[in-house]
């Protein structure tokens, strides 16, 4: 009986033995989001002390204990309740200088601003909100909660693109025997 033995490589598996073997990673090795230390961070141009993240319950809890660190509390959500993340939050004071630039780390940013009236702005992908912010010499500001559109934050949803078909190579073998 005569039979026939069709075997096709494709460019990748040819080009990347890797492709076929197995790795393990021990549990130890998996980074973990709640092993962050929320460390404060001083914008370089104005000074300002600040602190961002909120990603996770962990995380909220531990950045709402250090509110009382900082004389301004910025939460960001969505118009659908989603927490945001990547947003550029920008402070500007009554002569529409900026005082304070940050890309967020998570839904809240604490800061420690110079008494005084500012102007808050939040963007992401899906648009902006302003709000005023009031600094008092004592004491804190008042939570100030900047709801933007609803959308995909900071980056634009990628097109699908073409992929031609990878090529493949086709061997063939005749089997002579007969059974």
């Amino acid at each position: 009986m005569r039979s026939l033995l069709l075997v096709l490589l494709t460019t990748a598996a040819v080009s990347s033995p890797v492709l076929a073997e197995t790795y393990t990673i021990p549990p130890s090795a998996i980074w973990s989001r709640s092993d962050l230390a929320l460390e404060p961070l001083t914008d370089s141009a104005s000074g300002v002390t600040y602190l961002s993240g909120g990603v996770g319950k962990e995380e909220i809890e531990k950045i709402r204990a250090k509110e009382t660190e900082y004389n301004t509390t910025i939460s960001l959500s969505d118009t659908k309740g989603y927490f945001l993340s990547g947003v550029t939050v920008t402070v500007t004071d009554k002569d529409g200088q900026a005082v304070f630039t940050s890309t967020t780390n998570g839904p809240y940013l604490l800061a420690q601003l110079p008494a005084g009236d500012y102007k808050v702005t939040a963007t992401n992908g899906a648009g902006s909100k302003e709000k005023v912010l009031k600094v008092p010499a004592e004491g804190r500001a008042k939570e100030l909660r900047l709801v933007l559109p609803y959308g995909e934050p900071n980056y634009k949803k990628p097109q699908p693109t073409f992929v031609p078909p990878v090529p493949a190579t086709a061997t063939v073998e005749e089997n002579d025997n007969d059974d």
